[in-house]
């Protein structure tokens, strides 16, 4: 799971959504990188969908970590 937003303004945004679906902050993989993210087993997956959370493509995702990098 990541956030589209990039820098800290992202690394909030994915905390504060993070929280809501119970995950812990800790969890968060190469925090301050443009590729942060949580990893999601299947349960969370899906609780992060219902939160409001958009799944998307392989081809999506990488132009989304683009932008975030070029920014």
């Amino acid at each position: 799971m990541i956030s589209t937003l990039a820098g800290e303004e992202g690394t909030i945004e994915l905390l504060a959504f993070a929280k809501q679906i119970d995950l812990q902050e800790k969890w968060l993989q190469k925090r301050g990188t443009h590729h942060e993210h949580f990893d999601l087993n299947e349960e969370r997956h899906l609780r992060a969908l219902a939160a409001g959370a958009k799944q998307v493509d392989r081809t999506q995702l990488v132009l989304y970590l683009r932008a975030k990098r070029g920014r």
